[in-house]
């Protein structure tokens, strides 16, 4: 979740810490990439010659980042996610699992890229987008990517947020279906009708997203 990983970064900062850059072994990072302070570089990934990665980014195993590509601080880049040569990603970006970006695109703050999209146009900040080609699905007005309960704890913990998610068994049936309507014509090809209360808490955080 890239903005609470911010306000935990800005806490540690706050008290006088340092952020520790952390690269694995067996990631590929170029003698000409330039990383922020806080980055967190995982098994397989692989960082090209002259990109820039900022502050508190998190990349994930096996993802790409090709050369002269530039993240913006806090930016999530998930396992297998490729970005290519001279992208530029926002502050506070989500990319999801396999999604890739072709090159010279530019994903503004706070958007949010779904897995497996292909995006081959520019994002403007706070979009959520999804399919291939990618799509405008809704805006990320609460620059949140998970808003589920399950999550709760966790932010508790941390002390960024007392308030939980609603979950299924809370919220109008009616308004269930209506989002999954929804869903449904921005995703062709996906089944929605599933309706349990793990499927109905997923709809939820969409629903909060939006």
């Amino acid at each position: 979740e890239p903005y609470y990983r911010m306000l935990m970064a800005d806490k540690v900062r706050a008290h006088g810490f340092p952020l520790a850059t952390i690269v694995h072994p067996m990631a590929h990072v170029s003698p000409t990439a330039k990383l922020g302070a806080g980055v967190v570089i995982r098994l397989g990934a692989v960082v090209s010659a002259d990109a820039e990665v900022g502050d508190n980014v998190w990349i994930q195993t096996y993802a790409t980042i090709g050369h002269d590509a530039v993240v913006g601080a806090n930016a999530q880049i998930s396992s297998y996610a490729m970005l290519a040569g001279s992208c530029r990603v926002g502050r506070n970006v989500f990319l999801g699992i396999s999604a890739a970006v072709r090159e010279e695109v530019e994903v503004g703050d706070d958007a949010v890229v779904s897995m497996g999209a292909m995006v081959m146009r520019d994002v403007a900040p706070r979009q959520v987008v999804g399919g291939n080609p990618a799509v405008v699905l809704m805006m990320n007005t609460s620059r949140r990517v998970f808003r589920s309960a399950k999550h709760a704890a966790s932010r508790r913990a941390a002390g960024l947020d007392g308030a939980a998610a609603p979950d299924a068994s809370a919220v109008d049936p009616d308004l269930l279906r209506r989002v999954r309507e929804l869903l449904a014509e921005k995703l062709p090809g996906v089944d929605f009708s599933r309706s349990d209360r793990m499927a109905d808490d997923g709809l939820l955080d969409s629903l909060a997203m939006m």
